[in-house]
């Protein structure tokens, strides 16, 4: 088989240097679909996704042996796409190489060439039942002078669904993990409109809030805020008086009038007091004021529930931010972190 040669190759994935493989003058410009006669491609993507997407080929004895067999990328700006040579045989000889495509590589059409030197151009009269192969003229001979060539999408915002290929056998480790067992308990005092028993929390759980125009509270617990692995979680204080999240809480929606302590909590600081922007809406809950033309619940924290992880602990779907600044020119919008006080977590009010 030819021999796949590393021309510059970087430790990381970084574009290589332009060769121009789509523009030197070949003897033979492979249309097939897997260059069954030259490369033996066994491995090409349908369209390039976000990650490592895989071409491996296996080569033939139509291609010289020792010679070079090259690979080039480039994206719809036409700038080379970082490709990665592993040091792997498969069956038959196959060479597996890798196109890394990331946020910087523009959507659009990719062009993926393969260009080495043949012997000659494989060809067979079906009708006359004989080879019709070419030597390649001498100015093809011992050069680039067949090249295969795909053009494909490129999303580079889409999921990747290449299989994963292991160069070797993986080690699996199987061990116990220990985890809380929690036990849930109800109040009986909370209870819904229609007089039942709160085993399922369908129905408005409230530390702080109104119902139908009427202050209700009918729990004492308390929820705080965090951000970990850019997925936004309610925690609730310990031993919950109304039970703990159930499942099918997922769905409803959950209200924070008031966070206490904001971290980042300023435009133009980690600490101080929030200066919220004229745009400040508390996500959607506030209503202008008439006299002074700023919205109520400034701050405010609205958001929907996406997963229940335990009786303690709620994923949402959504970060808590708020406008501040000093009008609409100089507006940011402050992406939080966490909101708690030491002593004191927030008042909630779920729907």
């Amino acid at each position: 088989m030819a021999n796949i040669t590393r021309f510059k190759e970087p430790l990381k994935f970084k574009p290589l240097d332009y060769r121009g493989l789509d523009q030197i003058p070949v003897f033979i410009e492979d249309g097939s679909p897997d260059s069954f006669d030259y490369f033996g491609l066994t491995r090409v993507p349908r369209e390039l996704t976000a990650g490592r997407n895989l071409i491996s080929f296996t080569g033939t004895r139509n291609l010289v042996p020792g010679s070079e067999i090259a690979i080039e990328v480039l994206d719809a700006n036409g700038d080379t796409v970082p490709i990665q040579t592993y040091d792997y045989i498969g069956e038959g000889n196959e060479r597996i190489f890798a196109i890394e495509i990331d946020e910087e590589v523009p959507e659009g059409d990719a062009l993926i060439t393969l260009i080495g030197v043949s012997k000659g151009k494989v060809g067979f009269d079906a009708e006359q039942q004989r080879d019709v192969s070419e030597i390649p003229p001498p100015r093809y001979r011992g050069v680039f002078n067949v090249r295969w060539q795909r053009r494909l999408n490129c999303y580079p915002r889409r999921r990747n669904e290449d299989e994963i290929i292991y160069f070797q056998n993986p080690d699996i480790t199987i061990e116990e993990i220990k985890r809380p067992y929690f036990k849930l308990h109800y109040n009986q005092d909370l209870v819904n409109f229609s007089g039942s028993a709160n085993s399922r929390s369908l129905f408005t759980i409230s530390s702080t809030g109104s119902v139908g125009g009427e202050q209700f509270v009918n729990t004492e617990a308390k929820v705080s805020y965090e951000v970990a692995g850019n997925k936004y979680y309610l925690v609730s204080s310990t031993n919950p008086d109304f039970g703990g999240f159930t499942q099918d809480m997922v769905g409803g929606t959950i209200f924070v009038p008031n966070p206490i302590n904001p971290f980042p909590a300023r435009f133009d600081g980690p600490v101080g007091t929030p200066q919220y922007n004229e745009l400040e809406t508390g996500d959607g809950t506030g209503e202008i004021d008439e006299a002074t033309q700023v919205y109520t619940n400034q701050g405010a924290y609205n958001t929907i529930i996406s997963e229940v992880v335990s009786p303690l602990r709620l994923r949402v779907n959504s970060p808590h931010t708020t406008f501040q600044g000093f009008g609409r020119a100089n507006q940011k919008e402050v992406f939080h972190q966490k909101f708690q006080d030491l002593e004191t977590l927030q008042e909630f009010l779920y729907a």
